[in-house]
Formats: structure tokens, C-alpha cells, sequence
């Protein structure tokens, strides 16, 4: 993360998406083929009451440094979470950890 060479404080690249807030970015890769940043962004935050209710939806994001480009490559999870690229990159793996749910006392595949 850049830092501020006053304060040596971390600086954020990008806050949020068409002056929406993000939601709770979570997990981040950053593609050695050409630096862009991936991110997911669940709303696990407000549901933990320590961010404010979501006003975008739970989507994975590509944000270009060098060019300030920032645009959502996939939505439709419940709650994207980890988030990795395949071998040479030509794939991105999601995990949708809101996709099943349960409060811990029964096993799901039973």
C-alpha cells in the first residue's frame, strides 16, 4: 500500500465505487501479468455492526493503478470471500461463503 511520505501512514488506492462506499473489502491478489488489483467487497461488516448498511451489492472488483479504472468483474454471490487466480491467470477462483448457510450444529451434506 502506498504510504503518505509526511505521516508514513498507508493511503488508500480507491475507496469506493461511483461515490458508494465499499461495503467490507476483504480478500485482495494483485495480477503479476499487469499489476491490476482484485478484490472482493461482502457485507460482512454491517452484519458484524462496525460498517454501515451496504449500499452496493457483494461483488469482485479490478482496480488498475496506473490508470485509476476500478469496474466489477463478478456479481452474484451471496458473499464473495477468498479469491485466487488460476495457474498463468487465465482464471479467477471465488469462494461464496454466504452461499450455504446454518448455524453450526447439523452437517449440510447429511
Amino acid at each position: 500500500m502506498p504510504r503518505n511520505s509526511r505521516t508514513s501512514s498507508p493511503m488508500p488506492l480507491v475507496t469506493n465505487f461511483h461515490g458508494r462506499d465499499f461495503n467490507s473489502p476483504n480478500d485482495v491478489i494483485v495480477s503479476r501479468k499487469d499489476g491490476s488489483i482484485w478484490f472482493t467487497d461482502p457485507s460482512y461488516g454491517h452484519e458484524q455492526e462496525f460498517r454501515p448498511r451496504p449500499k452496493l451489492p457483494n461483488v469482485v472488483y479490478r482496480f488498475v493503478p496506473e490508470t485509476g479504472e476500478l469496474r466489477v468483474m463478478a456479481d452474484g454471490f451471496v458473499k464473495p470471500n477468498g479469491i485466487a487466480f488460476g495457474v498463468g491467470e487465465e482464471v479467477v477462483y471465488v469462494t461464496d461463503t454466504g452461499a450455504c448457510g446454518g448455524d453450526g450444529t447439523k452437517d449440510p451434506s447429511k
